[in-house]
């Protein structure tokens, strides 16, 4: 698939628990992407991509992406808990020992009036994919024109970025390891 990337994570280092990945130069530090506030993609579609490899030592090991996303860095940015799950579909079961591929995509729009987020998430690894789910957690309070808009009671400031992405990933069996080769948002 062509696309224009918006933004780019820094290299991520691997990971041997579950978790979010953190960037290979500091490993407190999770990798993110970023959506440009300014109007750069109010009420267009763009999407938020990892992509990399999984290995499992053994047929019976399983390996969980998920997307997480915040209108502002997290205070603690390592724990899955301090972000919003965007996307994440079913453990995927490789089926047998050793490494193999995995991607998890998502395809969003948000409207600064309503300050919500819509979308669609899917999920392949070991050449098994999901179709695409509705996001269930919504993000809201998003503000990406360049003025204050009213959404309901609240005034709310424009904001630039105006979310902000990570992944991380669930591994069911001692000794596996994930690899995340690329992170991106883009057109």
């Amino acid at each position: 698939m062509s696309s224009i990337a918006i933004d780019r994570s820094v290299p991520a280092a691997q990971i041997t628990a579950s978790g979010i990945f953190p960037t290979f130069a500091v490993n407190t530090m999770p990798v993110i992407v970023r959506a440009p506030g300014k109007l750069a993609v109010e009420q267009k579609v763009f999407s938020v991509r990892a992509e990399g490899s999984v290995y499992v030592p053994s047929g019976t090991g399983t390996a969980l992406a998920t997307l997480y996303v915040a209108t502002a860095l997290p205070a603690n940015p390592m724990t899955p808990g301090s972000w919003q799950v965007l996307g994440a579909g079913a453990a995927q079961t490789p089926g047998v020992a050793g490494w193999t591929p995995f991607m998890i995509e998502a395809l969003l729009q948000f409207e600064s009036n309503s300050g919500t987020v819509q979308g669609a998430f899917r999920q392949m690894a070991s050449n098994n994919i999901a179709a695409y789910a509705a996001i269930s957690n919504r993000p809201t309070g998003v503000n990406a024109t360049n003025l204050p808009v009213q959404q309901g009671a609240s005034l709310i400031q424009p904001a630039d970025p105006v979310l902000f992405f990570t992944v991380g990933m669930t591994l069911s069996a001692a000794g596996s390891i994930g690899k995340l080769m690329n992170f991106e948002t883009a057109f």
